[in-house]
């Protein structure tokens, strides 16, 4: 993913040079459907935007319905409000069945990502459910309950929450979901060093620290710059940034991560991971990759880690690449978009039986496989779903074949 902001040439071709390496480790690990889980991803993002890129889309789509649909089922017996449950290590930090922010926002950011990228209508429905059921809470809390008492304010439940309402707003165009984002917003800015500190760090300005509390009732976080909890946050902010003016949260956002940047480790012992914390201006660890400085800078610079996305007559068309226009008739759908770089076009409610491409005034037929991975071009279907994998530039796709219900 980096080596889509990366100008300097030799570095992008060492970049992916070492991606080439490490794929396999991680198809080996994993399979192709682990490409799309968050593992690894400690800083909020529900899902790895890889597979769009690359391939391996249907096994990681079918992953990610699995695992919202979980969640659907969670929401649905619970009427919204997922209540916490205790491990036998946490039972001691919140009263069993208790109801909070935190408890919900997770589950709600999975199953609304996917209802924006599929259009799935229990998605979208229980989705929608938790958001006005999440209403009732102005404290974000227990967003971290692995270690964080249930009951102590924190940012990570805080930057779900503006995540689901900025998708809630994509999703029906309601600006009462967008009035709820930006509040959520605000209740982060407590937890954000918006001076610079006494001790002159150079990282201190937009320094975020993660609760009002203690793990463990043991372990104080006051003034102890947590930066994967703020970079969350950051995100969060620029989501949001893209439909609320009425604050600088784009420049709050690049803030933290202008100070997540000079919490990275240089040169040793682990070059470029970010502390987990921040001790009396030390980094602490375990160290973790920086992948949320990967993509708020993909954000940054105009490629959305959360995908470009168009829903058009049940038809829903997402992709890494800018689309201009989405067309349906009778027994076809034309998709004209721009790519800077070869990715994927996922479209749920439809199964292709041929697909064209059209660049530049003449019209090539893609070949069918049986994964858009090994090729540069070429497309599948999936249940209630084709992927097509197109190349670079501004492009128009033909697809032919019949309407179904969404993925």
């Amino acid at each position: 993913m980096s080596s889509l902001v990366e100008h300097n040439s030799t570095l992008r071709s060492d970049l992916v040079s070492r991606f080439d390496q490490t794929l396999p480790m991680a198809l080996s690990y994993g399979g192709s459907s682990y490409l799309i889980s968050s593992d690894g991803n400690e800083d909020g993002l529900p899902f790895s935007p890889l597979p769009f890129y690359i391939g391996y889309l249907g096994p990681g789509m079918g992953s990610m319905k699995g695992w919202a649909y979980s969640y659907v089922s969670q929401l649905n017996s619970s009427g919204g409000l997922i209540p916490w449950e205790p491990t036998s290590t946490t039972r001691d930090l919140g009263i069993p069945g208790e109801k909070k922010l935190g408890t919900t926002s997770y589950a709600a950011m999975v199953v609304l990502t996917f209802a924006r990228l599929t259009g799935d209508r229990a998605a979208i429905a229980e989705g929608i459910r938790a958001l006005n059921a999440m209403e009732v809470f102005k404290v974000p809390r227990a967003g971290q309950t692995w270690e964080v008492p249930v009951h102590a304010p924190e940012i990570y439940s805080d930057a779900e929450a503006i995540y689901d309402y900025v998708l809630g707003y994509q999703l029906t165009g309601n600006y009462t979901y967008l009035r709820e984002a930006n509040y959520w917003a605000m209740a982060g800015l407590p937890f954000v060093y918006l001076w610079k500190t006494e001790y002159n760090w150079t990282f201190a300005l937009y320094a975020t620290i993660p609760t009002f509390g203690a793990s463990d009732f043991t372990f104080p976080w006051f003034g102890v710059p947590v930066q994967w909890n703020g970079l969350a946050y950051a995100y969060s902010l620029l989501m949001l940034s893209q439909y609320n003016s009425s604050f600088p949260w784009k420049t709050i956002a690049i803030g933290i991560l202008g100070s997540a940047m000079w919490q990275q480790l240089m040169p040793s012992p682990y070059p470029g991971t970010l502390p987990d914390h921040i001790s009396s201006g030390s980094p602490e660890g375990p160290f973790i990759i920086p992948s949320q400085l990967v993509y708020e800078d993909l954000y940054l610079s105009g490629l959305n880690p959360n995908m470009n996305v168009s829903s058009i007559k049940g038809v829903t068309v997402a992709t890494p690449s800018t689309i201009s226009s989405v067309r349906v008739g009778g027994d076809h759908i034309n998709i004209t978009l721009y790519s800077g770089t070869s990715d994927c076009v996922f479209v749920s409610g439809f199964e292709a039986s041929s697909v064209t491409v059209e660049v530049g005034g003449s019209r090539v037929s893609l070949e069918s496989v049986p994964s858009v991975a090994s090729t540069s071009m070429g497309w599948h279907d999936v249940t209630d779903a084709t992927i097509v994998k197109v190349p670079a530039g501004k492009l128009t796709l033909v697809l032919v074949g019949n309407f179904t219900e969404p993925y």
